[in-house]
C-alpha cells in the first residue's frame, strides 16, 4: 500500500486535471455555462491539492516491523529524510491539517455539485434546491471557507515536531493529557465532530440528495410517458375520423 500511493495519486491528479481542462477549455463554454460545472471544477481542484499533499506524505513514512523481541526493524520502505525538520512540519500542516480541510471541501462541493444537477431534473423544487442551485462558486467559497478551516482543527494536534527522541516518531504523537486538560478536551470534541461530520454526516447528505435525484427523474419519466401516451391517443382518434 505504502509503495502503492504515488501511483494512485499520481492516476487522481491526471484525472482530475482532465475535469478541469474539459469545463475550462474555451470550446466548451456553452455547453458547461451550468453552475453545476463550476462545483465539478471546484471538487476537481479540492482533489487535486488533497492528492499532490498525500503524493509526497512518503518523505515522513517509515515502515517498522517489531520482532519477537520487541525491537523495531526497518520493513519495505523508510523514508531517509524523515527526521528533517521540513519533513515533520510538511506532514502536521499539509498532510494531517490541510489535506482535510481540502476534503471538507471536496464534499461540500459535490454536495452542491449533486443539488445542481437535481435542479435541472423537473420544473418544481424546494426553496432549498432551488436557492443552492442559484449559489455562485465564489460566494459558496467564502461562506464555507472559514467552516472548513475550523472543523479539521483538531487534526493539527495529532503530532508535534520531535527533535531530541530518536527511538520515537517522526513527527511524535502529541500526548495532550500531559500539556493541558481543556486542550485534551477540545481535542477530544473537535475530533468526535469531525469524525462525525467526515464520515457519517457527509454519507447521509450524498445519499438523501441522489435518492431526491431519483425520485425527480422517476417523477420525470412518468410524466412524459403520459404525455407520449396521450400524443398517441390522440393519434389514433384523428385517424378514426
Amino acid at each position: 500500500f505504502t509503495i502503492a500511493i504515488p501511483l494512485i495519486c499520481l492516476i487522481g491528479i491526471l484525472t482530475n486535471l482532465i475535469v478541469i481542462a474539459t469545463v475550462h477549455y474555451k470550446p466548451n463554454e456553452k455547453e458547461m455555462k451550468e453552475n453545476q460545472y463550476s462545483y465539478m471544477s471546484l471538487n476537481a481542484f479540492c482533489n487535486l491539492f488533497i492528492l499532490s499533499f498525500q503524493s509526497i506524505s512518503l518523505i515522513s513514512e517509515c515502515d517498522l516491523i517489531t520482532n519477537g523481541m520487541d525491537l523495531e526493524e526497518y520493513g519495505i520502505f523508510c523514508s531517509s529524510v524523515r527526521r528533517n525538520v521540513f519533513s515533520q512540519f510538511y506532514r502536521i500542516i499539509f498532510v494531517e491539517y490541510l489535506t482535510h480541510v481540502f476534503y471538507v471541501m471536496s464534499n461540500l462541493s459535490y454536495i452542491c455539485y449533486s443539488i445542481n444537477r437535481l435542479s435541472l431534473i423537473g420544473q418544481e423544487h424546494g426553496k432549498f434546491v432551488t436557492k443552492l442551485s442559484k449559489l455562485k462558486v465564489k460566494k459558496f467559497i467564502l461562506i464555507t471557507f472559514i467552516f472548513c478551516l475550523v472543523l479539521p482543527l483538531s487534526k493539527i494536534f495529532t503530532y508535534k515536531p520531535n527533535y531530541f527522541r530518536p527511538d520515537h516518531n517522526y513527527p511524535d504523537y502529541l500526548e495532550l493529557y500531559q500539556i493541558n486538560k481543556a486542550l485534551n478536551f477540545f481535542y477530544l470534541i473537535a475530533n468526535i465532530l469531525y469524525n462525525l461530520i467526515s464520515s457519517l454526516g457527509f454519507i447521509v447528505a450524498n445519499l438523501v440528495v441522489d435518492i431526491n435525484i431519483l425520485r425527480a427523474m422517476k417523477q420525470v419519466i412518468a410524466e412524459r410517458a403520459k404525455n407520449t401516451s396521450r400524443i398517441i391517443q390522440s393519434n389514433e382518434i384523428q385517424k378514426k375520423y
